[in-house]
């Protein structure tokens, strides 16, 4: 049997989910993936779910009762935790929330209201629901923070001083798609500008639906800046490179490559 909460698995693939609500008089059960950072709650017939644990097609491998751990994190982090909590509770609670088109209704109802990001509310929404729906799902989880060793972060550089949103921190995937849409989009001369390969990265790569199933680049923050893409292209690919790629090895050798003795002889002829 399941409970609201609970953590299952599909034994088959072992994809994981979290139970976050049933109504057996109508049938249905809300569940969201905890596969997707990213993911929103899915609808099932609670009927097939029971089917599917009594076949032992599925397991529980997590109960649903809350466990407190907000002791043993930061002050920092409980403020945190509090501020997305007074962001959420009037949205948590209504009937609406899980169905596509009324999150997204209300979501922009609250974000105006509030005056913040829509993208915000998302994220303290998708926390909530996969972190157990309890007040310490919000607390931030700077434990993940850290650095790949594989990673190309190097130091942080000098830190800006009016910025408003945490620090994104790439990892090895990171380096790999931002190596992939220079070479793809940026060197292959399919795009004009370093930016607009950086933003066709993001439109492919870091983006997420919204309840209507719109597509949305996630917020500063949660996906490599402008910075670290240019970081990366200049760390990883010389001069040479990118003319080559862009312009090709004729105009490289006319206009680019080393001049020799010989060529100022020639030249003075």
């Amino acid at each position: 049997m399941l409970y609201r909460n609970d953590v299952f698995e599909f034994v088959s693939d072992g994809r994981r989910g979290r139970l976050l609500a049933v109504d057996p008089v109508r049938n249905e059960a809300w569940v969201i993936s905890l596969e997707s950072e990213t993911a929103f709650p899915i609808l099932f017939m609670w009927s097939d779910i029971q089917a599917q644990v009594d076949s032992g097609a599925i397991k529980r491998i997590e109960s649903g009762l809350s466990k407190p751990v907000a002791n043993s994190v930061s002050e920092a982090a409980r403020t945190r935790r509090d501020a997305a909590w007074a962001r959420l509770e009037p949205l948590i609670s209504l009937p609406g929330i899980f169905i596509p088109d009324e999150r997204s209704r209300l979501v922009q109802a609250r974000a105006k209201e509030l005056g913040c990001s829509i993208y915000t509310l998302y994220k303290d929404l998708r926390s909530y629901w996969r972190g157990g729906q309890t007040r310490d799902a919000l607390i931030p989880r700077f434990h993940e923070c850290g650095r790949s060793a594989k990673s190309l972060t190097g130091g942080r550089g000098r830190r800006p001083t009016k910025i408003k949103y945490p620090i994104f921190q790439l990892q090895e995937q990171d380096t790999e798609n931002i190596k992939a849409a220079i070479n793809k989009y940026y060197l292959s001369g399919e795009v004009q500008t370093m930016d607009s390969a950086y933003q066709t990265m993001l439109e492919e790569r870091y983006c997420f639906l919204d309840g209507n199933g719109n597509v949305f680049i996630l917020p500063k923050g949660e996906c490599p800046s402008l910075r670290q893409f240019q970081n990366i292209l200049n760390t990883l690919f010389s001069d040479e490179t990118k003319i080559r790629k862009r312009k090709g090895d004729k105009s490289f050798e006319q206009n680019n490559r080393a001049r020799t003795g010989a060529d100022f002889a020639e030249r003075d002829r």
